[in-house]
């Protein structure tokens, strides 16, 4: 979600300037990103994000600088399935079909997305293709359930829910008059919680915001919870094990890592996260250390089941062979991602089928 952050973030830099947002609705094939990618153009011409690996974006700033001019939004589509196809004098090599929205940034997506990522919740955002020169239709639904925007058609709430139960963002063809609508499924990055601020945290906070995760340190110790420590960290806070429930907000997208070095803190700690949402829980250590501390947690009374079991990855991160610091910071990050994606981890050599979850692809 740092695409969807820094793109939030220029277009507030730039408000009152006229922009354009790029959007893949659809793909076939094999293509380099996904439906729901962007990429804002400015009247400059300079961008933030990316709709392909490069081979694209001429042309998409191009298109979207006509928008610009228009004020009319369009639908184009690139196919880059011949092998010898040539664009720009570069080969591409994907071998897909790319449908693009291109329209005049829209405020109310601008608030939309700006919420979802403040809110840590997450939404669909629908649009009607139809008459994509005009402005278009479009319905806003968050996961509490509430929906506004231009439209409240009843059957397109619906599907817009059924989309966000989904998880991912799609192209469907509604029957009546919906036609084509493209949903936007809009997510948070899971919160990073970071539990110990030794010297080996450092990298993980670094390396966590570059990959765009909120990013909190908590640490007991005065002397290390000092937020000079963690520039890059969004918060740095002096808790107890017993205060961390009730004093951070921890819910189903955010990720723990417990690498306090101390067998009593990490008891505490995982006590105080075991009844907590977090569907991540990462443990430094060896596996026989987290056994101990599972086992005196229940000796204390508390009944911890296979799935609270399945959320506890100790000894942390994927299997990288990593040593030191920043190694191991990348081996946890890699299982963080890879646990909020619904992948295993493994090496994408060794993968059966397509690389990417099944989305709506042109021609479905």
């Amino acid at each position: 979600m740092k695409e969807l952050r820094d793109i939030v973030e220029a277009a507030r830099r730039r408000a009152g300037e006229p922009l354009a947002l790029a959007t893949i609705v659809a793909t076939r094939g094999s293509t380099y990103r996904r439906p729901g990618a962007h990429m804002l153009i400015a009247a400059d011409g300079s961008t933030v994000g990316a709709v392909s690996g490069g081979c694209l974006e001429r042309e998409v700033i191009e298109k979207g600088l006509e928008v610009l001019e228009t004020g009319r939004s369009a639908v184009v589509e690139y196919d880059t399935t011949e092998p010898d196809d040539v664009i720009f004098g570069s080969g591409l090599g994907c071998r897909g079909i790319v449908r693009l929205l291109l329209e005049p940034l829209s405020p109310p997506w601008l608030e939309f997305a700006a919420a979802t990522l403040e809110r840590h919740v997450p939404g669909v955002a629908a649009l009607a293709l139809a008459g994509s020169e005009g402005p278009l239709p479009r319905l806003f639904v968050r996961l509490e359930g509430s929906a506004d925007g231009s439209t409240a058609d009843p059957g397109l709430i619906e599907a817009a829910r059924a989309r966000l139960a989904k998880g991912r963002s799609g192209l469907e063809t509604l029957p009546g008059p919906g036609g084509e609508v493209f949903f936007e499924v809009l997510r948070p990055a899971p919160r990073l919680f970071v539990f110990g601020a030794g010297y080996d945290s450092v990298p993980l906070v670094r390396l966590g915001r570059e990959l765009g995760l909120p990013v909190t340190v908590v640490d007991h110790r005065p002397a290390f919870a000092v937020p000079e420590r963690f520039p890059e960290a969004d918060a740095v806070l002096l808790l107890r094990p017993d205060e961390v429930a009730a004093a951070l907000p921890l819910s189903p997208w955010s990720a723990a890592v417990l690498m306090t070095h101390s067998y009593s803190q990490d008891l505490g700690l995982l006590e105080a996260l075991l009844p907590s949402p977090v569907p991540y829980l990462g443990l430094l250590g060896p596996k026989d250390r987290s056994l101990d501390i599972l086992a005196a947690i229940e000796r204390n009374g508390a009944a911890i089941g296979a799935a609270e079991r399945a959320r506890i990855k100790s000894p942390v991160g994927l299997d990288l062979g990593a040593e030191t610091p920043e190694q191991i910071a990348l081996a946890i990050l890699a299982e963080v991602q890879a646990v909020f994606a619904g992948h295993s981890g493994g090496a994408l050599s060794r993968r059966e089928g397509p690389i990417h979850q099944p989305h709506a692809t042109i021609g479905a």
